[in-house]
């Protein structure tokens, strides 16, 4: 929840407004830059594959997983995504993304 708040935030600054007959986003009227991340913008909760795969895994361990795309990182270049892998509840920041054009996975349990 508190991810959405933050996301929602930083995007209401990226809205188009007309102030004194000039049309600039919100951050350009209140004299802010261009968020880096406004060129790469993705659906809020999009699935894309990010590679877990380090050098200590063996072969057989997967090399990517399927997480959720929760907002971009805040002191790293615009295409630094944060995406929320949710079976470990953790967060990873990178900017390999192989998105999967969908807004959801579908997780397997065990049984």
């Amino acid at each position: 929840m508190q991810e959405a708040v933050l996301v929602a935030t930083k995007l209401d600054g990226l809205i188009v407004t007309t102030k004194n007959g000039v049309t600039k986003i919100r951050n350009e009227h209140f004299g802010m830059e261009t968020p880096r991340f406004a060129k790469c913008l993705r659906t809020w909760g999009e699935a894309g594959g990010i590679k877990t795969k380090t050098r200590s895994s063996t072969k057989l361990d997967d090399e990517g997983t399927a997480c959720l795309i929760i907002g971009h990182a805040e002191k790293n270049e615009g295409d630094c995504h944060r995406m929320w892998y949710p079976n470990k509840n953790s967060i990873h920041m990178t900017i390999d993304v192989m998105w999967l054009k969908r807004m959801h996975f579908t997780t397997s349990r065990k049984k």
